[in-house]
């Protein structure tokens, strides 16, 4: 009879944690969140928001999966993400999709990025004639005249900021590598805004004229996931950016 209460007792308990632990995993207290992102750019603003979610969801694990664009639009279209944050050059197509839910965040223009020694340094706008037979130092390869490659604002791959130019050459220099390079006078290049790096002005991102918006940031999940975690990160994350609904301004922007 002792032996036979006290493994009852300990089943009991057993029973007891199984049943609050499902019921912390039905109510999004506990559970997975498989979060996408686009890059390390904008980093300090995520761990700022994760480091919320933390602190109010401690048992909601996570995963951070950085992909290409094209890779995460597609991985909420198939589920194998909950939620994430994307680059897209035009909104239309994903805010079409009926069975996912995307916000605009924010649009960054295109810039001129050259080195803080240029004789346009000091502008605030830029017109692409007074720069376009200058040195391009792109994504894929160093060296082309910025004529051959930015004659047609279609030639810009806004859906992979990272590498801006059409080109057959395998990629060579990321945009940071590029950065000494500008500095140094070898060339400019086209980005967008948000590859500037806070606080510094070397070398120089001076906004594009004449070339439309830049990528636009969005936000995406499906409307129909079950798992309970996604509605637990989007209220910290209306909290954390009130504005956001339904539009992205201000403070905190990536």
């Amino acid at each position: 009879g002792k032996s036979l209460y006290a493994d009852a007792k300990s089943v009991l308990a057993q029973l007891e944690r199984a049943a609050f632990k499902a019921k912390q995993y039905e109510t999004g207290a506990a559970g997975f969140l498989n979060l996408g992102f686009p890059g390390k750019h904008g980093m300090q603003f995520l761990a700022g928001l994760l480091k919320v979610f933390r602190r109010e969801h401690p048992a909601i694990g996570l995963t951070l999966s950085i992909e290409g664009n094209e890779v995460l639009q597609q991985a909420i279209k198939r589920e194998l993400l909950d939620i994430t944050f994307t680059f897209c050059r035009t909104t239309q197509r994903l805010m079409e999709d009926p069975n996912t839910t995307w916000l605009e965040l924010d649009t960054y223009p295109l810039c001129v990025v050259l080195s803080s020694e240029h004789p346009l340094a000091g502008r605030e706008l830029i017109e692409w004639e007074e720069v376009r037979h200058e040195t391009l130092l792109s994504g894929y390869m160093p060296g082309n005249r910025a004529d051959k490659n930015l004659d047609a604002a279609n030639t810009l791959r806004i859906n992979d900021p990272v590498f801006l130019l059409h080109s057959s050459q395998p990629p060579i220099y990321s945009d940071d590598a590029l950065m000494p390079l500008i500095e140094a006078g070898y060339g400019i290049a086209v980005l967008p805004s948000f590859r500037q790096t806070r606080g510094e002005d070397m070398p120089r991102f001076i906004r594009l004229a004449g070339l439309g918006d830049g990528p636009h940031l969005m936000l995406g999940w499906q409307k129909n996931n079950p798992n309970p975690a996604v509605d637990r990160f989007l209220q910290v994350f209306y909290r954390y950016y009130p504005t956001v609904n339904p539009g992205f301004t201000g403070e905190g922007s990536l």
